[in-house]
């Protein structure tokens, strides 16, 4: 078809088309890269060419070329072009480093120069400003500015395609401020045919970037026609290093760190619109006023320029210090031509923003007064409009809502918080309405405290001028508070500078409690008295109170008189309480209304209860007697209750101090009823008026010092502060009797008076005399007392003359009934001590006194009493003419005075060793324990933990140390103690029998002795010394133990131990006898040596019935062994010492009751070797174990069988051996001790013949010991003499 031909057709022409242009392009980029290298041979005939095109004088160091593409590049570097053809000219540019693309076609086409890019690498420039504000641009060479204009700089620049900078170096050097260097930086600015962009990124040497791109949208050839958009991008700088000092303090600017993102149009030579992002992380300023830092500012923001100037700012975040700013949005509106404004912000923090105005305030009183009101809270949907003057206030209007406003007190301004709600209004009036939840108010000039309430509602109008100040009335405001619904009315009314702020306040109450009293108290206000604040905080009030007003009235000035301002309080109060004085019982159920006029307080008509008592008619008031008066609380009314409440406010009160508290301790049980008036200074030193009358009807009145209750008391009773109480008669039972008295006061005093009549039984239960034990006294008496009360002393006297009153004492101690004895008692009682004075009859007296614990005194009979002086303790002296000690312990038995038993004792000794300080005992006679002496003294003395008694007297001197811990022993140290021996002593029996007729120790339980510790120098018996004794006692629990034992016997030593038990009683002892010649022992002890040795022993372990001291061989069971060696066995005869051992039978009788005559062997005595026997004692009946063996070179002697000590009988054999020769001395004869007193007797009975030589002879001994019956047995038989054939 044909139209395919011509297709085809205009296809291969086009392929010819194609393929010839691909022909003609390789030829052309071939021919290039032959030629443009070259052209660097070219490059002198290039500038004379160029310069004369030009005209121009240009300067270059070397030329360089290459095809990139199809468009050759030429490298210029060290390029200069002057002004015109003279190489003095100034040089219009110069660049050390430029690349040059050139388009060749458009360059034909245009018959000139046409680059396609132009690239300047390490351009330096630097824009430095004059003194005369002028500009001058270094770096593209000497040609100034005027030489060149804008225009022709721009049309330089546009004419160009692409020019880019690479590395260029920028410095801004305004004049005398700091320099703006760029580095690094790279410019790319291109040129469409309809348009331009320049792409911009330089680094500062902190090394942060700037980034800026500007696009216009058409060719514009003169600045002034420039419209463009752009983009800036900078970094957080610190601008405070860049911007001259006078913009920082024009600005008040000490730092700004500031950076952002900025995207904005910019047309007709102005600013046409902008938005972006501003971050600030520093913003502090230079103000003479401490401002808070601004840290961390982000905003987004835009701004529009019109006919309407609108500037709005979202999400306005911020820190000042380390307090955030809330997140806000604010918009503001301005008509370009008339200048009327707008302003738009969801949020406003007062308390953030009150910290920024302060530097922007011209006035100190204005800084002052925004300082002081500190405002709390935000301001919420703001619309703030005005004019175009700003300081037309009247054209200022204002409508927001009201978040938690707060502000403090100010020139007697209340201080607000919590007030949410709406205003609407300009300066000159509005309105705010309020409803606010958790809200306060506080005039502190009024009140200590701040009023704190649930919820407010209603409005407030003000109005503001500046001839009248500004004025706030708020009528009818309803409060919501947890002390109950309160109505609030308020005329607050704030002159100009020199007038007088007044206010109208009143506060209605309903349905409340007293607890909430004190918060509307105007305790702070001027000439209000501290006193009664503080007595009005004191008292505490509560209860129930209908209805309460608080109104004020007047100045608000701090230093207003009464005359100027009205401060009145009523208050309704049901079931209330207060404390009307500290330390007094509080006031209940009150019942009354309570008005306060400035500071004059009234409580009546009231009623109310003190502690059980009922009070009527009561009223309360505060008053002054004149201006300069102190403020008296006055309290009357009538009373009616219990005898304790009474005691218990003159005890328990401020009373008992003010009055010396003359009732310490006083209780009682009944009913009161009288008038009370009390009028109490609440400042100064005005002593209070107390006077108070009652009638009384006590069940039981205990006055302590008395120990005693009084019951059915009746009486009339008055107190006065300044006389003290008194009754009329008073009528009581005390101790089971009447008594009968009176109550008065006597120069400070109280004296109460009281006598009766009572039985000793009765006054037994007087805790006085309850330690005198039943039977000491009987019979009745009358008696007499007072007892006076003063201030920080108190004394009971009781008087006499005991007559009817029987006392059972030992010896002259004893009194009957029908005697009078006049007695009196004394006891003084202050703050310090304690003091006792007692008399009894002329005989007994004493005086003791208690200082801070401690006594002292003297208790003396029959001797002069000594008043008591300031020596700590008790000095006792007595003088007695006998002092008979069987006597007082049969007193003491008969009135069963019992001891305390061991466990009982306390670790220290009871209080006796405690208050007793000296002891001075004497009596012509003493007897006791079987012994009579005469003249005994016995003194004792405190010294360092415990007592020192000295005992003196003819037969006994020594010491004994008392301590006062009961663990420790007595130490009883005597130089003499001598004993007499009783008259009715067997001394014939020696220890067969006890030396005493009776135990005197019988009636001690020994587990109730102290430890002792004893040591006698010499101890004497009958006048004659008998040695020294040592022993050491130790009680336990069931009786006494007696260790270390040693006794001098006069040359016999007895050692050992003895156990004293309480069971039986019992006594045990276990030691031993030693002697070296028992025939000195016994002629010390007046006996005839009739048995001597070289060595005795005696080993005894014996146990009797009674005490240690009523031993007797006849009582004792138990074991005794002897050894005696090389001695003689003596006859005895020539001299009475002998009858000291047999008795009434004498060696001669005896001797001759024997058939057979040894007189010629055993005449004079005759020696021994050993002498051995093993006995054993059975309740008194003595048994040989094995035969009493003397054994000697004269004969041998065997005594064997029993003797019963007890009953005086013998039953015994006698085995006689006898030598070969008649000269041989007989043995076996016994003597020096009472146990063996009957072996020895028969022995002198059968050897007082003579006897044949035999062998041996045999005897049988039996019949009453002390006159046996001996029988001759056999002769010639060495068996035992008992034994049987």
């Amino acid at each position: 078809m044909r139209w395919q031909r011509w297709l085809k057709r205009t296809l291969d022409g086009l392929i010819v088309l194609l393929v010839a242009w691909l022909l003609l392009a390789a030829a052309y980029v071939s021919l290039g890269r032959q030629f443009v290298p070259a052209i660097a041979d070219y490059q002198t005939q290039l500038l004379d060419w160029t310069e004369e095109k030009t005209g121009r004088y240009i300067l270059l160091d070397s030329l360089a070329g290459e095809m990139q593409g199809a468009h050759p590049v030429l490298s210029l570097r060290g390029l200069q072009v002057h002004a015109d053809a003279s190489p003095d000219s100034p040089v219009l540019f110069a660049l050390e480093d430029v690349t040059a693309r050139i388009d060749i076609w458009s360059s034909l086409w245009q018959q000139r120069l046409v680059m396609d890019a132009l690239q300047v690498e390490g351009l330096a420039l630097e824009l430095v400003e004059n003194a005369e504000g002028r500009w001058r641009l270094y770096g593209l060479g000497d040609m100034q500015t005027s030489q060149l204009g804008l225009d022709q700089a721009l049309e330089l620049l546009f004419d160009q395609r692409r020019i880019t900078l690479l590395n260029t170096q920028i410095q801004i050097s305004p004049y005398a401020q700091p320099q703006w260097l760029f580095r690094n930086g790279d410019l790319t600015l291109l040129n469409g045919a309809d348009w331009q962009r320049l792409d911009a990124q330089v680094r500062l040497p902190d090394g942060q970037q700037i980034r800026l791109q500007a696009n216009a949208p058409e060719v514009f050839r003169r600045w002034e026609e420039t419209q463009l958009s752009f983009f800036l991008e900078l970094p957080a700088l610190d601008w405070s290093r860049y911007l001259p000092p006078n913009l920082l303090e024009s600005a008040r600017l000490q730092e700004l760190v500031a950076g952002g993102r900025f995207w904005g149009n910019w047309g007709e030579q102005r600013l046409q619109a902008m938005q972006g992002q501003v971050v600030v992380p520093r913003l502090q300023m230079a103000t003479d006023q401490p401002v808070p830092l601004i840290r961390d500012l982000l905003a987004d923001f835009s701004f529009h320029q019109g006919a309407t100037q609108r500037v709005q700012v979202d999400n306005l975040m911020l820190r000042l210090d380390e307090r955030a700013w809330p997140q806000t949005r604010l918009q503001l509106e301005r008509d370009t031509a008339q200048g009327d404004w707008q302003l738009r912000m969801d949020s406003l923090p007062l308390a953030l923003l009150s910290q920024l105005l302060p530097p922007f305030i011209a006035e100190d009183r204005q800084r002052e007064r925004l300082a002081t009101l500190n405002p709390t809270g935000f301001l919420r949907d703001i619309y703030l409009r005005g004019t175009a003057d700003l300081k037309d206030l009247d054209g200022l209007h204002i409508d927001a809502a009201l978040d938690q406003i707060g502000v403090q007190a100010w020139e007697g301004v209340p201080a607000l918080n919590g007030i949410s709600g709406t205003m609407a209004g300009s300066a000159a009036a509005g309105e705010l309405r309020v409803d606010s939840h958790d809200w306060g108010m506080h005039l502190p000039r009024l009140f200590p405290q701040a009023w704190a309430f649930e919820r407010l509602q209603g409005k407030m109008a003000w109005q503001w001028s500046r001839e009248s100040g500004l004025g706030l009335d708020a009528s009818g405001l309803k409060v919501t508070a947890e002390e109950g619904p309160i109505a609030v009315d308020l005329n607050l009314q704030l002159p100009p500078p020199g007038g007088v702020p007044n206010m109208d306040l009143q506060v209605s109450l309903r349905d409340s409690d007293a607890l909430y009293a004190d918060r509307y108290l105007p305790t702070s206000a001027t000439g209000f008295s501290p006193k009664l604040a503080e007595w009005l905080a004191a008292a505490e009030f509560q209860g129930q109170v209908p209805l309460a007003v608080f109104q004020y009235q007047g100045s608000l000035l701090r230093g207003a008189g009464p005359d100027e301002r009205q401060l009145k309080l009523y208050l309704q109060v049901e079931q209330g309480s207060l404390a009307f004085r500290p330390g007094w019982p509080r006031l209940e159920q009150v019942h009354g209304v309570v008005r306060l006029n400035n500071t004059e307080l009234d409580i009546q008509p009231a009623e109310a209860q003190l502690l059980d008592t009922r009070l009527s008619d009561v009223k309360v008031s505060t008053r002054r007697e004149h201006a300069q008066a102190p403020v008296l609380l006055s309290i009357s009314g009538h009373a009616e209750g219990p005898l304790t409440n009474a005691l218990t406010i003159m005890q328990d009160t401020p009373l008992a101090q003010t009055t010396g508290d003359p009732l310490n301790g006083w209780q009682g049980a009944g009913e009161l009823s009288g008038d009370i008036a009390l009028t109490l200074p609440l400042e100064g030193q005005q002593a209070p008026s107390i006077q108070i009358n009652w009638q009384a009807k006590a069940d039981q009145l205990l006055i302590p010092q008395l120990q005693t209750p009084l019951t059915k008391v009746t009486g009339d009773f008055a107190f006065d502060l300044q006389q003290g109480i008194k009754a009329r008669d008073l009528k009581a039972e005390v101790l089971g009797g009447p008594v009968s008295g009176s109550i008065d006061g006597v120069v400070g005093e109280q004296r109460v008076q009281l006598s009766g009549r009572h039985s000793m039984d009765n006054l037994r239960g007087w805790p006085l005399l309850a330690a005198m034990p039943a039977g000491l006294v009987d019979g009745a008496t009358r008696w007499q007392g007072t007892v006076t009360l003063g201030t920080g002393q108190q004394r009971i006297e009781i008087s006499s003359d005991l007559e009817g009153v029987s006392l059972d004492l030992p010896g002259p101690l004893a009194k009957p009934a029908a005697s009078r004895l006049p007695s009196t008692l004394t006891l003084r009682l202050n703050e310090q001590r304690q003091r006792w004075d007692f008399r009894l009859g002329a005989d007994l007296a004493g005086q003791l006194q208690v200082v801070d614990g401690a006594p002292s005194g003297e208790l003396a009979y029959r001797t002069e009493l000594a008043s008591a002086g300031s020596a700590s303790g008790l000095n006792i002296r007595a003088r007695l003419n006998d002092l008979d000690l069987d006597e007082w312990q049969r007193w003491w038995e008969t009135h069963q005075f019992a001891l305390p038993e061991a466990k009982e004792l306390q670790p220290l000794r009871g209080t006796a060793s405690e208050v007793v300080s000296a002891v001075d005992l004497r009596a012509e006679r003493f007897s006791g324990f079987g012994q009579e002496l005469e003249r005994l003294a016995v003194t004792g003395v405190r010294v360092d933990s415990g007592w020192l008694f000295d005992i003196d007297q003819a037969r006994i001197r020594g010491q004994v140390t008392l301590p006062d811990a009961i663990s420790e022993p007595l130490q009883v140290n005597l130089q003499r103690l001598q004993l007499e021996r009783p008259a009715e002593a067997q001394t014939d029996d020696a220890l067969a029998k006890p030396l005493l007729p009776e135990d005197s120790l019988r009636m001690v339980k020994p587990s109730t002795l102290p430890p002792v510790d004893l040591h006698i120098d010499q101890l004497y018996w009958a006048g004659e010394p008998v040695g020294a004794v040592d022993m050491r006692l130790r009680p336990d629990a069931s009786g006494a133990k007696i260790r270390d034992l040693s006794v001098n016997l006069r040359g016999l030593q007895l050692t050992g131990e003895l156990d004293w038990r309480e069971t039986g009683p019992r006594s045990h002892f276990k030691g031993q006898m030693r002697a070296d010649n028992m025939g000195d022992v016994l002629k010390a002890w007046h006996y005839a040596p009739t048995l001597t040795s070289d060595s005795f022993a005696m080993q005894a372990d014996l146990s009797w019935p009674g005490s240690p001291i009523f031993f007797a061989l006849s009582r004792s069971t138990g074991q005794l062994q002897l050894q005696a060696k090389d001695g003689a066995l003596q006859s005895g005869e020539g001299g009475a010492d002998a009858l000291r051992i047999f008795g009434l039978l004498n060696f001669n009788a005896f001797t001759r009751r024997l058939r057979l005559d040894f007189s010629d062997l055993f005449g004079s005595g005759t020696a021994y070797d050993t002498l051995n026997g093993d006995l054993v004692f059975t309740d008194g009946t003595m048994h040989t174990v094995s035969p009493l063996v003397m054994d000697g070179p004269g004969a041998k002697l065997q005594l064997d069988g029993k003797l019963d000590l007890a009953a005086d009988q013998i039953d015994m054999g006698l085995l006689v051996t006898l030598p070969v020769t008649n000269n041989l001395p007989l043995a076996a004869l016994l003597v020096g001790a009472p146990y063996i007193g009957g072996a020895l007797f028969i022995a002198d009975k059968i050897l007082g013949d003579r006897v044949a030589r035999f062998a041996s002879v045999k005897y049988k001994i039996s019949g009453d010991w002390k006159q046996p019956s001996v029988e001759f047995d056999r002769a010639f038989d060495n068996k035992a003499a008992l034994e049987e054939d």
